[in-house]
């Protein structure tokens, strides 16, 4: 499956764990999560990705609620799981 997969990439092919795919993904869902936990669009502070995965930090007291984030992730095929406030939430394609 390893080859195939980089095989696919090599051709130009996105997988479901690229940054283009889960940052869409994450954007998708982030104004229903924003409405649900009446944040403003400066809540997020920073995003990172990183081997497959997405890092979001949130500023202080704007993290919105984990359990809201996965149900509405899950619905895109993400998983969430969730750090300290200074580690944030790390988000991943199940794929």
């Amino acid at each position: 499956q390893q080859k195939v997969a980089a095989r696919r990439r090599a051709a130009g092919e996105s997988s479901p764990d690229d940054f283009l795919a889960l940052s869409s993904a994450v954007g998708d869902a982030w104004p229903a999560l924003q409405q649900s936990a009446n944040r403003d669009a400066h809540a997020l502070s920073t995003m990172e990705y990183r081997d497959g995965s997405l890092r979001l930090r949130f500023r202080p007291g704007q993290q919105p609620s984990p359990d809201a984030a996965r149900k509405l992730l899950a619905e895109r095929r993400l998983s969430l799981a969730v750090g300290s406030e200074a580690d944030g939430w790390l988000i991943r394609s199940v794929q």
